[in-house]
């Protein structure tokens, strides 16, 4: 009787010390229509490449800077529901067939299929720090259908984030609204 009494208190106390909180995990969110004030014209077929990311953002763990000592914080908790690079290329393609309504946007799988243009991205940055600022910083190309790139640059997006990750990501999600729009006027300007 008192082995099966210390057996049952081991299993107790293995069963308290091995539980941990449990993971909480997000989606970029893309803009809504309600929130969509401005579109622009024309008819394209776009495909969004696979959006390129620094390595130290290539991982299942949300990422947040400490503010002014370059110091990262890597959640164990707080998690991407799938990779990064996938979701900001699904949430970007997303955000465009917002901006370009006529328009056929989706993110690129086969390379078969014809597209008028084709948005390749290289994120710089992506971070927010809790109390202070999230930033989104990008490189962008646009490449038509024989593959001449017809639009380069650099955008820079900030934000003010407020506290908790869900201001983090509604933060970084409106980011991500803001340089899928800026992307969208400039390929409606190329005709």
């Amino acid at each position: 009787m008192k082995k099966l009494a210390f057996f049952a208190a081991a299993l107790f106390v293995a069963g308290c010390v091995g539980t941990s909180r449990p993971s909480r995990f997000y989606n970029l969110n893309s803009v809504q229509s309600s929130d969509v004030i401005v579109t622009f014209p024309g008819k394209y077929r776009i495909a969004v490449d696979e959006v390129k990311i620094p390595s130290y953002l290539d991982k299942p763990q949300i990422v947040t800077a400490v503010p002014n000592s370059g110091q990262l914080d890597i959640s164990e908790f707080n998690r991407w529901s799938e990779p990064l690079s996938t979701m900001l290329q699904r949430t970007i393609a997303d955000d465009m067939s917002m901006y370009l309504p006529g328009s056929m946007v989706k993110p690129l799988a086969l390379y078969q299929e014809k597209f008028d243009y084709i948005v390749n991205i290289e994120v710089n940055r992506f971070e927010g720090s809790f109390d202070g600022r999230t930033v989104l910083d990008a490189w962008w190309t646009v490449m038509d259908k024989r593959q001449n790139v017809v639009l380069s640059e650099r955008s820079e997006f900030s934000e003010e984030t407020g506290k908790g990750y869900d201001n983090l990501i509604k933060t970084e999600s409106r980011l991500v609204g803001s340089l899928s729009r800026e992307i969208s006027e400039k390929i409606a300007e190329l005709k």
